[in-house]
Parts: structure tokens; sequence; C-alpha cells
């Protein structure tokens, strides 16, 4: 199955298709490691988001200190830093479907920062890095992307506005209204 690229982009956040790709996280705590690939300055940002989710949604977050990834139901979400290639900041797959065929739910996803490209990117590192890091954690609660060239939905932008958005602004961290009903319906 082929990561799901940043960059790529399909309609505003009032009118996307929810879950994204037919990937419905399993709904329970959302249990989450880090792959020995991440660098502690980049775990900073991806706790920022898992901060940030849990306070602004019904989601609860788990840690576990490593990355249980024998069969299913132990790891909700991996973390991992590496080379994706071709201008992707980031990008999510599922690893592991749930056993039932019928369910169409992920049971384990990857989530991945490009540390390097956006390092080659922008001077603004840790913004993008929080902003990646929240745009591929809403991936992996349902989200989908908005295109960035639209005018801002109704609900405002949030970080699942695809591309390059390191300024900082609030909403590069965060999901907008229509978002968090989104999530909040599913945990």
């Amino acid at each position: 199955m082929a990561i799901v690229a940043l960059a790529s982009s399909t309609a505003s956040s009032s009118a996307d298709t929810w879950p994204f790709n037919g990937l419905q996280p399993d709904g329970g705590n959302h249990i989450y490691c880090y792959a020995g690939t991440v660098p502690s300055t980049l775990q900073d940002n991806m706790q920022s988001a898992i901060n940030y989710l849990y306070s602004a949604t019904n989601t609860v977050t788990q840690l576990h200190s490593s990355c249980n990834l024998s069969g299913s139901g132990q790891t909700d979400m991996v973390w991992m830093n590496y080379v994706l290639g071709s201008g992707q900041y980031g990008g999510t797959r599922c690893d592991v479907w749930w056993d039932d065929p019928y369910a169409d739910r992920c049971d384990r996803f990857r989530a991945v920062v490009d540390k390097n490209f956006i390092d080659s990117a922008t001077s603004n590192r840790e913004n993008q890095y929080t902003k990646t890091a929240c745009h591929e954690l809403g991936h992996t609660v349902g989200l989908a992307h908005y295109d960035p060239m639209l005018p801002a939905p109704a609900e405002g932008h949030d970080c699942m506005r695809s591309g390059l958005w390191a300024d900082g602004s609030a909403w590069t961290r965060t999901y907008n209204s229509h978002h968090i009903d989104h999530i909040n319906a599913w945990f």
C-alpha cells in the first residue's frame, strides 16, 4: 500500500470525505509509539500534536514506551522518520488491517515525518515539524487533505491543509470545528 503524500489534495474541509481513503481508525484508545528512527527533537513536535488531539477531542491517547508490533491490537500508530522522496513532508499508511475483512478499519498506522526534507525546505523547521505531525496524526483518526489553493473553509484552515506552512500560525497545529466533529463522532 502506498504512503499518502502530504502534497496531494482532494476538496475543502467542509466537503471532505470521511474517513480518509476508507482508513477508519479502530475507535478505541489511540495507542502510539516512536520507532527508533525518530530523534528526540522530532518526538517533541509529534508529542505536541498528540497532546493537542487529546485536549481538543474525545480521543484518548496512550504512549507505549516501545513499539509492540506483534500481531494486531497492540499499537495503533507508529511514528517514524525517514526519507520519503518526491517532495513529501510526511505520509501515513495502514500497515495492519483488522482481521474482519468487512470492517474497513486500520489496526495499525505508520505515520512518517521526513525531517530531512523539511530541514531542506524551510528555515522554520520546528513549525513545519509540528504542522506535519498534526497533519499525519489527523489521517490516523480519519481526516482527509484539503486543497491549499482553495479559500479557507467556513470553519477556517487547519493542519489538514496540504503543503508547506511553517509560519507558526495557530491553524497549522490545530483542527477546525468540522474536523473535530468528525473525530468526536468516531471516538
